[in-house]
């Protein structure tokens, strides 16, 4: 069984633990900053916005608030980022089921959402069949 993206390229992403360690690589989102991502709930995010956020809330938990130095816990730091606690446990579902399925995320970072939830869907499917 294969779950191929269409995304050209020869690059590899991993979505492993190393993604939620403090001080890690940041997404290139162009002049959008966390802030104005969380501000746009009427429409639908981008790969690269919701990992973005998803790095952003596990670091808040793991390592707590810069200036506090405590940890939070998952729904305190969803607090901080503007984010409800369940659409972020949707979105890190999402992408670690992506990561399984060897979903293209270099490819993908500025498409929606959707492609990746379509993504896994064929792939869930073409196993059950």
């Amino acid at each position: 069984m294969s779950c191929e993206t269409t995304g050209t390229g020869g690059q590899s992403f991993s979505f492993g633990a190393s993604l939620f360690v403090a001080g890690g690589d940041s997404f290139n989102l162009g002049n959008r900053s966390i802030n104005n991502i969380c501000e746009n709930k009427s429409r639908e995010r981008t790969v690269g916005e919701v990992l973005e956020l998803v790095k952003r809330w596990r670091d808040l938990h793991i390592h707590g608030d810069i200036t506090s130095k405590q940890r939070l816990n998952l729904q305190d730091a969803a607090k901080a980022i503007g984010v409800s606690k369940k659409s972020l446990d949707d979105y890190f579902c999402q992408l670690r089921l992506g990561e399984f399925y060897n979903f293209d995320f270099v490819n993908h970072l500025s498409s929606k959402m959707r492609i990746l939830r379509t993504f896994i869907k064929r792939c869930q499917k073409s196993i059950s069949h």
